[in-house]
């Protein structure tokens, strides 16, 4: 999950790391800034696409005691 418009870690490179990585993988670029990427909308959004990729590829949490 990126940033579109993040001067510190580019799409670019971004792009390229995605492009070596291995599967299960998925790209999501947000439309904004890399510190914007944590306030409000947008750290919403992350944070459900991330829950979303952990649950299809890790599965369910179950709590340990």
């Amino acid at each position: 999950i990126g940033a579109e418009r993040d001067a510190a870690a580019p799409v670019s490179e971004m792009r390229h790391l995605y492009a070596a990585a291995g599967e299960p993988k998925r790209l999501e670029v947000l439309d904004t800034t890399h510190y914007a990427i944590y306030d409000l909308p947008h750290r919403a959004t992350a944070i459900a696409l991330a829950i979303e990729w952990f649950r299809a590829y890790l599965g369910p949490v179950t709590a340990r005691r």
